[in-house]
């Protein structure tokens, strides 16, 4: 090993040593974080008790023993208030406010109210008036407003609603409104002051739903937070597909719900427009959510609902569930969704995880920022650019200078970026890191097995060597295997370590560099093994090498099935990619659904399926062909290889999967691909042997 060799695999060992202490920072942040919220809509609780027969308190209570934590309140609209009788929409005639000077012909007032709401009762009204109040814009024109008996309110009376102050002037119950209805419909107007009380007396939290809506100024933001916050809430998630204040005064919404001691729920993969930038606002302070969709309900059974939502907790960092009730008619409903709830909350304990409620000492809360001091951050920076430098000298002849410039240039350049782009530095050293390290050893079991087979065109025998017996053949490639999977786990490592903030694991930011992570080590070990691209010799001899190498291969007829095999190759790599991310653009078959189910039952992790089932094992059988000779299938072998490795860092690159979940999934995949892979080379070996003693007789 050269002096570059020994300065690079230093700082790269060094690199892993900090991602450790990186991971370390990270665990202690994640471990104690386990409690969970089971969230039921309060809409969905009201169907529920009134098709079991009984009241709202009592089927809340029954609910929450049987393990929910907190209740949703989502505000009301103008049409639930109208549907339900609690207020009526009049025009401003029918309630007597008509201008009189409209009376003769003469234009109306200037604010004269568009509608009147007409509540039912005074709790109703006082209400509605107080969400108008906060939420409609000011208008001008103030003199204008209108008192029950035509005359004009006096100036500096009330002008979002236009309800004058003259004590008896205006039925309490009456709301003149300068909004149009269907404006009007737009803006929440909050939940009845009973609900929250109700809630509490069933022992359940409050969690509020929040809509935006055209015209949301800071002072609505505030009310709204205040309102919340005063019902006794914790959490906050909104409704529809927008959070409130977007898009121009998501900031202010994140410094209100700070003020107010609101936590935000970011319901994943629900796409609401203002969750990044809300998100960034509160610098990954939020709680993530899953639900499923109301649609989906009706498709699947209580355990499989139950397996969804235990895995959202355990492997995406998921700390509120909120709860889709069964409501479809069948018997003892109210009985079969306490089933269904108390077992949520059993599979819930039995992965380790809590759930708290308003009487519990722990309520879910946002991760702690993990704090990866900028000494460590700096060193994986230098690790990532140290392996991409390795990968590269063993490639392409680099010369001392050359190998020691890159070094100097790759680390000047991410020290230059930690001030000005700090996450932009974090993400491309992690993606560094996730193409370089398993490069590294890609190449070398690559450049292993153009050794074994002899010279670099060789196609036929062995050259001479002892020929192994079957086991010992497959321990040798198991070897080979372990070798290049300790390589790309210290990648993995490095780039965990340095996405290692409260931003990547709460999901507010991603690592986007996951298709071109799993992407370029097949390209690097394709164009390795076809064009003998090893650093051996001087610069002319390798660059004569390699034109003569990619004239050849240019040159070289290709065959019908050689074109078949690969369009089907081009095709996998393509749905393998689409597959790969955070959002994947093919979804996964049914049957490999229930597979899944099924490992995920008997193992901790369940582990990915291109590495135990497809990389791994073929990774062993190029290394056992290799061994014996055989070079015709070794290159596909070796593409498919590289999927497993890529993999393997990719598991590390999901901020949101807790780091013992990955730990895991990553040793289950190892041992099976290890046994599955060992299976395979024996019987390929026994198989090769038989065809060879027939070929003799």
């Amino acid at each position: 090993m050269s002096r570059p060799d020994r300065l690079l695999t230093i700082i790269m060992l060094a690199a892993v040593g900090a991602s450790i202490y990186a991971a370390a920072l990270r665990w202690r942040a994640e471990m104690p974080n386990r409690t969970v919220a089971v969230i039921v809509d309060w809409q969905e609780v009201e169907v529920l008790a009134a098709a079991a027969g009984v009241t709202m308190p009592r089927a809340l209570a029954r609910l929450r023993a049987a393990g929910a934590t907190d209740v949703a309140l989502a505000e009301q609209h103008l049409s639930e208030l109208v549907a339900s009788g609690e207020v009526t929409v009049l025009s401003p005639a029918a309630a007597g406010l008509e201008d009189e000077s409209a009376a003769v012909g003469a234009p109306a007032a200037v604010g004269a109210p568009t509608v009147v709401l007409s509540a039912y009762d005074i709790a109703t009204a006082d209400r509605v008036r107080a969400y108008l109040a906060a939420k409609l814009p000011p208008l001008a024109g103030q003199a204008g407003a209108l008192s029950a008996v035509g005359a004009p309110a006096a100036v500096g009376a009330p002008t979002a609603v236009g309800a004058p102050t003259a004590v008896g002037a205006l039925s309490p119950l009456l709301i003149p409104c300068r909004a149009s209805q269907p404006y009007l419909e737009t803006v929440g107007l909050g939940w009845p002051v009973e609900r929250p009380s109700v809630a509490a007396d069933a022992g359940l939290g409050v969690v509020a739903r929040m809509d935006n809506y055209p015209g949301a100024r800071p002072k609505a933001i505030t009310f709204m937070a205040a309102q919340a916050a005063a019902a006794g809430a914790h959490l906050v998630i909104f409704s529809r597909d927008q959070v409130l204040g977007y898009p121009g005064l998501v900031g202010e919404t994140a410094q209100v719900l700070q003020a107010a001691g609101l936590d935000y729920g970011s319901v994943e993969l629900a796409g609401q427009l203002g969750d990044y930038g809300l998100g960034r606002a509160l610098d990954g302070a939020v709680i993530r959510v899953h639900s499923i969709a109301e649609g989906e309900m009706t498709t699947l059974s209580p355990p499989v609902a139950v397996a969804r939502y235990v895995r959202a907790v355990r492997e995406r960092n998921i700390r509120a569930c909120y709860v889709r009730l069964f409501l479809a008619p069948r018997e003892r409903l109210m009985q079969f969704n306490e089933h269904y709830l108390s077992a949520l909350a059993r599979g819930l304990r039995l992965a380790g995880y809590g759930t708290g409620g308003p009487q519990s000492a722990h309520r879910p809360s946002p991760f702690p920022p993990v704090g990866v001091p900028l000494w460590a951050v700096m060193l994986m920076v230098a690790g990532a650019v140290a392996a991409a430098v390795f990968a590269l000298g063993r490639v392409i002849p680099l010369s001392e200078r050359w190998s020691y410039l890159l070094l100097i240039l790759g680390v000047a350049a991410g020290a230059g970026l930690f001030k000005p782009a700090p996450y932009t530095l974090r993400a491309e050293g992690a993606l560094l890191a996730a193409i370089a390290f398993p490069a590294i050893g890609l190449i070398a079991v690559a450049r292993g097995a153009r050794a074994a087979v002899g010279a670099p065109t060789a196609v036929g025998a062995p050259t001479g060597r002892a020929d192994p017996a079957a086991g010992a053949l497959a321990a040798r490639a198991a070897a080979w295997l372990l070798g290049a999977c300790v390589i790309s786990l210290g990648g993995g490592l490095v780039a965990a370590g340095l996405l290692s903030e409260r931003l990547y694991m709460s999901k507010v930011l991603q690592f986007t560099g996951v298709k071109l992570a799993l992407a370029a080590p097949l390209l690097a070990v394709g164009l390795v093994w076809t064009l003998d691209l090893y650093s051996r010799g001087r610069w002319p001899a390798y660059r004569s090498r390699v034109q003569d190498n990619f004239r050849r291969v240019w040159n070289r007829p290709v065959y019908v099935w050689e074109a078949l095999v690969a369009a089907v190759l081009v095709a996998a790599a393509a749905v393998m990619i689409m597959r790969s991310g955070n959002q994947p653009a093919v979804e996964v078959s049914g049957l490999e659904l229930r597979a899944r189910e099924m490992l995920e039952q008997v193992l901790l992790a369940r582990p990915r399926t291109k590495e135990f089932l497809i990389g791994h094992p073929a990774l062993m059988l190029a290394v056992a062909m290799a061994l014996r000779g055989r070079t015709r299938w070794v290159l596909l072998l070796l593409l498919l290889g590289a999927v497993g490795q890529a993999s393997l860092v990719n598991t590390f690159c999901h901020l949101h999967t807790p780091l013992l979940i990955s730990l895991v999934r990553t040793a289950n995949g190892l041992w099976l691909g290890l046994a599955i892979g060992s299976l395979v080379v024996w019987v390929w070996d026994r198989l090769r042997g038989a065809g060879a003693e027939t070929c003799q007789q």
